[in-house]
């Protein structure tokens, strides 16, 4: 194989990688990962919640006003959670941003390598062979990415989810408490 079709190959090999693997995570990886959370928390609110509520019960006798104002004050915090973090958004927009201008990036040094070797070294390129070795190789190796992701990825916990969730409670319990000590 030619130096130029071997650094054709590579870059093109790059290229589709990086594609690939930016459009399984945006439009697939990250999806079941946000489900993965949402039912981790739902899970631990059911589990947790009305043991927070008992030992809210504990700390102070209730009269209307008092359920009143906690309940408003939930509805509130389920208003606010139903909508994304605007920091998360842009966070996450910039980083699909960054990933496009990425293979945007490679497609044009892919472009300007295919133009050097043709035009200004007259080497004999073999696009045809270059795209099929690489159509073959993405196939398996999408195949494999996306078994791996749901077979291993996805079911791997790095954290215990409720450790994370009872951080949280404790945190509004004190807020809580706070409020009905006033």
């Amino acid at each position: 194989m030619s130096s130029s079709n071997y650094n054709l190959n590579v870059g093109l090999h790059i290229l589709i990688l990086f594609t690939f693997l930016t459009i399984l995570f945006f439009l697939y990886i990250s999806k079941v990962e946000k489900n993965v959370i949402n039912n981790n928390l739902t899970d631990m609110i059911n589990k947790y919640i009305p043991k927070l509520l008992d030992q809210i019960n504990n700390v102070k006798e209730f009269n209307m006003k008092d359920d009143k104002n906690i309940y408003n004050y939930a509805i509130k915090i389920q208003n606010e959670s139903k909508n994304s973090f605007p920091q998360v958004t842009q966070n996450n927009n910039r980083l699909l941003f960054t990933a496009i201008v990425i293979i945007i990036i490679f497609s044009l040094s892919l472009i300007l390598t295919y133009i050097y070797f043709k035009v200004f070294k007259h080497e004999e390129i073999d696009l045809r062979s270059i795209f099929i070795e690489n159509v073959l190789i993405f196939s398996f190796v999408g195949i494999i990415e996306f078994l791996f992701f749901n077979n291993i990825v996805s079911q791997y916990s790095p954290t215990n989810a409720s450790d994370a969730f009872t951080a949280i409670l404790n945190r509004i319990q004190n807020r809580f408490s706070n409020y009905l000590q006033k």
